[in-house]
């Protein structure tokens, strides 16, 4: 199993380097709201789709009323310019409970 560790994005400035990194992998990653201090650990099966959805308002609003997710209440409170991610573990040939194992360390 090939694993990269830590890397880190400003989710506001760093869109496009953030969506293109580990394109389509699971990964673990740790989300830092730079305006209250809260963070947030989350895992994947695809770090790109995951991110792309925090980059839409309609998609955010739509995991707050289907499962009060808190990132996503967050992330549209404070908007994506409020965070950073640290992309924790990029897995390139693990599983979904691999990685939600990962995450849970």
């Amino acid at each position: 199993m090939k694993r990269v560790l830590f890397k880190i994005f400003d989710i506001g400035s760093q869109r496009q380097e953030l969506l293109s990194y580990g394109r389509g992998v699971p990964a673990v990653y740790y989300i830092f709201n730079k305006i209250n201090g809260h963070d947030y650990v989350g895992s994947t099966s695809n770090l790109t789709k995951r991110f792309y959805s925090y980059y839409s308002e309609i998609t955010l609003k739509h995991a707050v009323i289907h499962s009060n997710s808190l990132i996503c209440k967050a992330l549209l409170k404070h908007g994506v310019d409020s965070f950073f991610v640290v992309v924790l573990e990029l897995c390139m040939h693990c599983d979904t409970c691999s990685i939600l194992s990962l995450e849970q360390l």
